[in-house]
């Protein structure tokens, strides 16, 4: 099935440099999926017990790449360059299932192939609610890896078609050449290909036909949180529908870096501490959730809470996790494919810290703020000194979001690790975790009773402040009962 191209089109109303300009929409095609041909990044047996579907798409278009103009927002550089990109979606089989929420996730492309971070830690969550999940490829380096090395194993060719070309090859010799940018691709396609599936996702007769789509929320975590502050900051000022009204009704900016993601890939890197790293206010709610490993990081652009702006700060997680890795698919994806498998060794043990807790309550928190008006809680921020994070009696954050895990500790948690000489060196950014010994756990839980009412309290409270959603409240005391 493909719809038409340009059927039904959004204002993109720049008052600035870009000045109005219409959006279409891109077109779409479904990818067939078959015994011998499927997704990268396929949960379709983990989400059918719940009742709920895979599906993917081809999506084509023009997209402008952009550059800074004179007041520091988009301008065109370069117009109508024609892409395919590709996004996967997960949702109810029956559309009366449906919560009216689609959440579009920006792949994560860090490790040059996409990762569905938010989509796997929170799929239960996801799962449960009845939202629909988008997951879309938005960096070329993503679309080569999977085109030319998980495209081995699949016949015919899932992904042989995607293309982000570069206009202007010969500009300069992009940051990661030949790792994570190439001179014939272009970046700076992320922009309108965002903006535009965000539109085709809410459009009647597009992908979700059928399905009343009510709140459309963007999501990135890391590296595509960093992309969610470019867009904000400098491209959504232009971007509306037809009807005047934004592309997305929220967002969920989670463990950003602090990196300022270039408008293309010629150009500037802003500093962490440069005022383009602050959010601005993208005149709908934005849910920005960072864990213990990015605070040091993003403390310059720290901004307060507001009407429309929340941030959160997880005391105790990693960026990075057991629970992350173990739920990537890339070790079955490229199994059997010539592409290097990616081995961490790290100095201390890998955290098992529980963050999805925190972005399971995240995403309810944003759900309820655009549904119902509901603002998230107020959290305090991290205790900072010298840019160090303050430590309390047993090692732990001092402020930031505090689930039971902090609250009721059985160890020492750090946001990052040492790396151990072997593998990619990525310890930095999985946490680490230091158990507390026999004679400690003694002295602080004396019975398993007083542990699990330490923990029960401490899960109640979380709710209370909505920091902890009600089912994963739950588990946390079924849990406990459990030591």
């Amino acid at each position: 099935m493909r719809a038409s191209a340009c059927v039904v089109a959004v204002t993109c109303g720049f008052a600035s440099a870009v000045g109005a300009q219409a959006l279409p929409l891109p077109a779409f095609s479904e990818i067939p999926v078959s015994p011998t041909s499927r997704p990268f990044g396929s949960r379709a047996g983990q989400i059918a017990a719940a009742g709920h579907v895979e599906r993917e798409f081809l999506q084509s278009g023009m997209a402008n790449v952009y550059a800074h103009g004179p007041d520091g927002l988009a301008s065109v550089a370069s117009p109508a360059v024609k892409y395919t990109t590709r996004f996967i979606v997960r949702m109810p089989s029956d559309p009366a299932r449906f919560s009216g929420t689609v959440w579009l996730e920006l792949l994560n492309p860090t490790a040059r192939y996409d990762q569905d971070v938010l989509g796997a830690l929170s799929l239960e969550h996801l799962l449960r609610r009845g939202d629909i999940y988008v997951g879309l490829t938005v960096k070329p380096v993503a679309a080569r890896t999977i085109a030319s090395q998980f495209d081995l194993k699949n016949s015919p060719k899932r992904y042989q078609d995607l293309s982000f070309p570069n206009p202007r090859p010969g500009l300069c010799e992009p940051q990661g050449l030949g790792l994570t940018s190439f001179k014939d691709s272009e970046d700076g396609l992320a922009w309108d290909i965002v903006s535009q599936a965000g539109a085709l996702l809410r459009s009647p007769t597009g992908p979700l036909a059928g399905y009343q789509v009510q709140r459309l929320m963007a999501s990135g975590y890391s590296q595509t949180a960093n992309y969610l502050v470019t867009y904000i900051n400098t491209v959504l000022p232009a971007m509306r529908r037809a009807d005047a009204s934004p592309v997305f009704d929220g967002y969920l900016v989670a463990s950003r870096t602090g990196n300022w993601t270039p408008l293309n890939q010629c150009a500037p890197v802003f500093a962490r501490d440069a005022p383009q790293q602050v959010l601005r206010d993208p005149s709908v709610p934005v849910l920005n959730i960072n864990t213990e490993t990015d605070v040091p990081g993003t403390a310059a652009a720290r901004r307060p809470d507001d009407a429309r702006f929340r941030l959160w700060e997880v005391a105790g997680a990693g960026h990075s996790s057991q629970d992350s890795r173990s739920r990537t698919t890339a070790d079955r994806d490229f199994k059997d494919t010539p592409f290097p498998a990616l081995s961490i060794t790290c100095v201390n043990k890998i955290t098992t810290f529980p963050h999805r807790y925190a972005l399971n309550a995240a995403h309810g928190a944003l759900d309820r703020w655009v549904r119902d008006r509901t603002p998230p809680a107020v959290v305090e921020r991290m205790a900072l000194r010298d840019g160090n994070i303050q430590r309390d009696q047993h090692g732990n954050a001092v402020g930031g979001v505090r689930l039971p895990a902090i609250e009721a500790p059985l160890a020492e948690y750090q946001g990052s690790n040492k790396f151990a000489g072997q593998g990619a060196n990525f310890c930095f950014l999985l946490g680490s975790e230091s158990p507390f010994s026999p004679e400690k756990l003694a002295a602080l839980y004396p019975t398993a009773e007083v542990y699990r009412q330490r923990v029960a309290a401490a899960a109640d409270w979380a709710r209370q402040r909505g920091v902890l959603e009600p089912e994963d409240a739950k588990e946390i005391i079924d849990a406990a009962a459990q030591r």
